[in-house]
């Protein structure tokens, strides 16, 4: 029967990516805990997200971009994303104030008025 080498450095890795991302926490002298399941974006979202993208990519090649301009323009906002959020210390998925609720409701639960809709 073959051996199972694993790398500790990938462990590591993997443990500080949880704690990261608010899944896990470590507890000195006790060992890592989970406290929290990873978010599930529903597959209704995903669907109307990848829609938009595809009118992105398609507005992007439109304007000249190739496949690599696009990765590089959607890499550098995806940087300027992830670090406006590292500077409100929110963690990822976390919703933001003013933010639309899937479903049409404010933090809390409270339903949008029709003001309150975005297009």
């Amino acid at each position: 029967m073959g051996s199972l080498v694993i790398n500790p450095n990938t462990v590591l890795k993997a443990y500080r990516e949880l704690e990261h991302r608010g899944i896990a926490a470590g507890r000195p002298g006790q060992g890592t805990f989970v406290h929290a399941a990873p978010a599930v974006v529903p597959l209704a979202e995903l669907t109307g997200l990848r829609k938009s993208l595809l009118g992105w990519l398609r507005a992007a090649d439109s304007a000249g971009l190739d496949t690599d301009g696009m990765a590089a323009l959607f890499a550098a906002a995806l940087r300027d994303f992830d670090e406006r959020r590292a500077a409100t210390a929110a963690p990822r998925g976390a919703q933001r104030p003013g933010e639309q609720r899937p479903g049409g409701q404010r933090p809390g639960g409270q339903p949008l008025g029709a003001r309150d809709r975005t297009a």
